[in-house]
């Protein structure tokens, strides 16, 4: 698949990352610029953003609150645990095997 194909068609010139949206992209080049402002006192990783520390904090809380049942993997985030599911599924035919990207 080609990167609008995949709906990534916004591409970081530092280290490849593919976004779907311009926002999202410059959004990401702040991780790139330095000094970050907001800092975890877990691990001192920085951030250029309040959200994107209050998001990484969730990683270092205990016990993980959702658990999948078939693996045992634990996400502190009930959409991180139903995204991961996914890999369990086994692969259907799709009715429509056309897939449709936006790349805005």
């Amino acid at each position: 698949l080609t990167k609008h194909e995949r709906g990534r068609c916004h591409v970081c010139s530092q280290c490849g990352m593919e976004f779907p949206t311009y926002a999202h992209l410059k959004r990401h080049q702040t991780s790139h610029q330095g000094p970050h402002t907001f800092q975890c006192t877990e691990c001192n990783k920085s951030f250029a953003y309040r959200s994107q520390l209050q998001n990484h904090l969730l990683k270092h809380q205990s016990p993980r609150p959702y658990t999948c049942s078939q693996c045992g993997l634990e996400f502190v985030q009930l959409h991180h645990l139903r995204q991961h599911s996914l890999t369990h599924k086994v692969p259907t035919p799709d009715i429509f095997p056309v897939t449709f990207y936006y790349c805005y």
